[in-house]
């Protein structure tokens, strides 16, 4: 299986779902890159309020210096 990278925020109700998929994951030996943003909100990456901007500068800047990860096919 390929590599697998989980984004999630902190503030997300489902950022606790996305902890234990990417404890799952690494106990059945798959590379894993988990990155959650601290104080962000779902939906982060889409926001317009600049409180928020910095966490989505972050995500763009971390994905983009790592090419190994398909975003989109």
């Amino acid at each position: 299986m390929p590599s697998v990278l989980i984004i999630t925020a902190e503030q997300d109700s489902l950022a606790k779902e996305a902890d234990l998929y990417a404890e799952k994951l690494q106990k059945a030996g798959i590379e894993v890159t988990y990155k959650k943003y601290k104080g962000a909100v779902h939906g982060f990456i889409h926001s317009r309020s600049l409180e928020k901007a910095e966490s989505a500068r972050h995500f763009i800047h971390d994905t983009l210096k790592n090419k190994k990860y398909t975003l989109f096919k």
